[in-house]
């Protein structure tokens, strides 16, 4: 009788988590960052940035997932630069941008119904300026990449749930535009680092 009862009660709490994760939910969530640093050697060398990225999403089917964010960020930095006659010159450059990314998602269980591998793929289309004290131009800058993101999600109770992005695989193109300035250049390789975003799901 014990064991009939333990398993009923690890059935249902596996059923309540995996309900969040149902074809028909919908959840509402996003991120937000920050990061600021300076040169040891030389404190006017600095630079900051900050990014947010509210987000909602929709399952089309039993833990499979589709997910829209718009976003915006800024950045700031200071650099040393040579001037045209040799001479350094300390460089401050700013810049802002507004962004979308449409995504997927896919939630496999692992433990206890409450912890899921969530791997996703996602592109991110960024339209934005940028501005430096050297040329005191301003240049249009549109980026487009596409990313596949190996991660985690873990819900604590039955509407939030935290996700965990480590890494990933992305391929990027960087277009800046403006007078005498119209390149282009393509990045690919193994991304690095974590992100981490909160949902609610309803």
């Amino acid at each position: 009788m014990k064991k009939i009862i333990i398993t009923i009660i690890v059935a249902l709490a596996c059923i309540e988590s995996h309900a969040q994760t149902e074809k028909g939910k919908f959840f509402i969530g996003g991120s937000m960052g920050f990061n600021s640093e300076s040169n040891q050697s030389n404190k006017d060398i600095k630079g900051s940035n900050f990014s947010i990225l509210p987000s909602v999403g929709y399952f089309v089917a039993n833990r499979f997932a589709l997910g829209f964010g718009i976003g915006y960020g800024s950045f700031k930095n200071t650099y040393l630069n040579q001037d045209f006659q040799g001479n350094s010159i300390l460089v401050k450059a700013t810049g802002s941008n507004f962004s979308i990314m449409p995504s997927i998602r896919y939630f496999v269980p692992i433990v206890d119904g409450k912890f899921f591998f969530s791997p996703s793929l996602g592109t991110y289309f960024s339209f934005g300026k940028t501005k430096n004290s050297f040329t005191n131009n301003t240049f249009p800058e549109n980026i487009f990449s596409i990313s596949a993101n190996p991660g985690f999600s873990y819900f604590p109770t039955e509407h939030w749930g935290i996700n965990l992005n480590v890494g990933g695989l992305s391929y990027r193109v960087i277009n800046p535009k403006g007078d005498n300035n119209n390149t282009s250049n393509l990045n690919f390789g193994l991304g690095s680092g974590a992100n981490i975003g909160i949902n609610y799901f309803f």
